[in-house]
């Protein structure tokens, strides 16, 4: 019966059920300009979405564990070891309700989805759905912050510059961050950067669906120029460097012909274009939007480095940096660095299981890519790979990875379409 489900459609259960939850939660994700979600109680149904759907799917699920499934066995018990250790730091932390709280919530969905995408027949046709999907979104997100920059009104609203724009019964607004005339621009994400994190993904999924004829060149064209002046427009430094390691390792990994190496090449150059362009920009405006300056980044870093020498091993507590090290130090603001939050909050331990995952799947989808015979097979894990390596480099000085996030469930599914022998094209 399963075999015959699995025929009879391209996107089998558990394709469907991961592009409801990652549509879902991105749809729940969305923020008003002052940082509230844009959807009351969003949260709340963002969890409920989740477990819904994926719990409804398991009764389904098929977990395989043939030779070639070995590392997605691996990935999913390295996964496993790192939430039994992320729990485990409640019973030394000064926070551990909190701890217990926030390990739950976090990894629970994460390994729900990496159960999924373990048993899924065909996850090479679920990684071209959700692809659109993001595409989609990243692209709607990049129309509606352009539209707010140059037809929306400008007002001040709780201190915080805002641009609105009314289209009939529906209002559009987004917050503007920066100096004059160099506004960055949020979209409905309510943060640049957030924003820009977005983009990136959405580029190099464009780049995959346009290379693998999923996209008509046309319509790819017009999305990818206007997911790149949205990219400029928010001046995220650590948003265009991402995109420019996506752009670059998916056209290195994909291989191809000249021409289609040549223009790849062209994006690429014009990213960094852009990327030169943003940081002229910032320098010129002020000494405190520099290009150089890290917005007290330093400081925060600082105190997670000092909180991580302090306890190497145990850390302080799944978490709860932001309780236990930098409130304490008068710093009223995220760690902005995954890897530093990890490392503070599960030790060195965590670090080392986070960073084995990610080097795990990298290695599997690097070697099953060299021994790839056609296009087809190879596209779709140099797109995995290119966004997990540019989220790896993107998250030096963000912090969305092991938070409840949308990026954190996109990450656990990378991890297992990555090291999937099924991406390679065919049911498995």
């Amino acid at each position: 019966m399963r075999q015959s489900l699995a025929s009879k459609r391209e996107v089998s259960l558990e394709g469907i059920t991961l592009f409801a939850i990652f549509m879902g939660t991105a749809l729940l994700s969305l923020r008003t300009p002052t940082g509230e979600e844009l959807i009351p109680y969003a949260p709340y149904f963002m969890l409920a979405l989740q477990l819904t759907f994926a719990i409804t799917a398991l009764g389904h699920v098929r977990l395989r564990l043939s030779k070639e499934y070995q590392p997605v066995l691996a990935t999913f018990l390295l996964l496993g070891f790192l939430f039994m250790l992320s729990f485990s730091t409640a019973y030394w932390s000064s926070y551990p309700d909190l701890v217990a709280q926030r390990s739950l919530l976090v990894f629970v969905p994460l390994l729900l989805v990496v159960l999924l995408s373990w048993s899924d027949p065909n996850p090479k046709a679920t990684f071209t759905l959700v692809s659109r999907g993001l595409v989609a979104f990243a692209s709607s997100l990049s129309v509606i912050g352009l539209l707010l920059y140059f037809l929306g009104t400008q007002v001040v609203l709780e201190g915080v510059r805002v641009q609105t724009l009314s289209l009939g019964p529906v209002a559009l607004s987004q917050a503007l961050y920066g100096v004059p005339p160099f506004l960055r621009i949020s979209s409905l994400t309510g943060n640049p950067n957030t924003l820009a994190m977005w983009i990136f993904v959405g580029t190099v999924l464009t780049i995959y669906l346009l290379h693998n004829r999923q996209l008509g060149r046309l319509i790819g064209m017009l999305l990818l120029g206007l997911q790149f002046t949205a990219l400029l427009f928010t001046f995220s430094r650590t948003g265009i460097i991402a995109t420019i390691i996506g752009v670059g390792f998916y056209s290195l990994w994909s291989g191809g012909s000249v021409s289609e190496s040549l223009k790849r090449l062209f994006w690429g150059v014009l990213v960094v274009i852009l990327g030169i362009a943003v940081f002229t920009a910032r320098d010129t405006t002020s000494v405190e939007s520099s290009a150089f300056d890290l917005n007290m980044r330093d400081d925060i870093w600082a105190s997670l480095i000092s909180s991580f020498l302090e306890k190497p091993i145990t850390g302080v507590g799944f978490g709860v940096s932001n309780e236990a090290v930098l409130l304490p130090s008068g710093i009223d603001r995220a760690g902005h660095n995954a890897h530093l939050q990890i490392l503070v909050e599960t030790g060195l331990p965590g670090y080392l299981l986070f960073l084995a995952t990610c080097l795990l799947v990298l290695m599997t989808a690097w070697r099953r890519m060299a021994k790839a015979w056609s296009s087809g097979q190879v596209t779709p894990l140099a797109a995995v790979s290119a966004i997990l390596v540019s989220l790896l480099v993107n998250q030096l000085a963000e912090g969305s990875i092991l938070r409840y996030d949308f990026h954190t469930f996109f990450w656990g599914y990378l991890l297992v379409a990555g090291s999937h022998p099924g991406m390679m094209g065919g049911k498995s």
